[in-house]
């Protein structure tokens, strides 16, 4: 909550419309959000990652959207090398590329979708869409680490990645409550993962049978 004003308010000077999704929260992150310029999306309870991006997506309205979170380590500044080439048509899908040390549990979910496309960093937070690709995709999965790379490459998405920088997180802490929690959450998205190579897709029936994550989202 600490952070989502300024985020906001650095967006501003680099987009038209501002989405904060308030995941249930209860630290007053509507309210800032709201203060610094933003529309405020709220869910009544808790629905994690995956659902709260696809709710941001579809309210989203410009011709091209960017997810970034919102604790603060996205650079807004960097908004227009990630929608660049978007604009350029070279692309409908930017990754933001991270330079960080990441986990072992995220480099082996990249080694498994580089089997299909070829990424180096399929759980970054930072992306920006064309609207039509926002609009159609559907999201799955644990996490969205690879799942939505892989959804948009099936829909024939032209993906590019451009390096970002990281910034030190200046408030609250990781929505992982443990190493081990994003490992295990890594894990079961990884043999998901897997399934989804092996049979080409998931069936609405495989996606029912998926229980909802609950992460806390950090994305506006």
């Amino acid at each position: 909550m600490n952070s989502i004003g300024d985020v906001v308010r650095c967006c501003k000077q680099y987009c038209d419309e501002i989405i904060v999704v308030d995941d249930g929260s209860t630290d007053g992150t509507c309210a800032v959000s709201e203060a610094a310029g933003a529309m405020v999306i709220r869910n009544k309870t808790n629905k994690g990652i995956v659902k709260s991006t696809e709710i941001g997506l579809q309210a989203a309205s410009g011709e091209i959207i960017v997810t970034l979170d919102a604790d603060g380590q996205h650079d807004a500044s960097e908004i227009p090398v990630m929608v660049r080439p978007i604009a350029q048509d070279v692309a409908d899908l930017v990754l933001g590329k991270r330079n960080d040390d990441r986990p072992l549990s995220e480099h082996v979910i990249s080694g498994i979708c580089n089997l299909r496309v070829k990424c180096d960093d399929v759980g970054s937070g930072y992306r920006a869409f064309r609207r039509d690709l926002a609009h159609e995709i559907r999201l799955w999965g644990f996490c969205l680490c690879g799942s939505l790379v892989l959804e948009a490459q099936r829909r024939g998405a032209r993906i590019v990645e451009v390096s970002i920088e990281i910034r030190p997180r200046s408030f609250g802490k990781s929505h992982w409550s443990s190493p081990l929690s994003r490992g295990t959450t890594h894990c079961k998205q990884a043999i998901l993962l897997l399934h989804y190579i092996c049979k080409g897709n998931l069936s609405e029936r495989d996606q029912e049978g998926l229980p909802n994550e609950t992460s806390p989202s950090k994305q506006p």
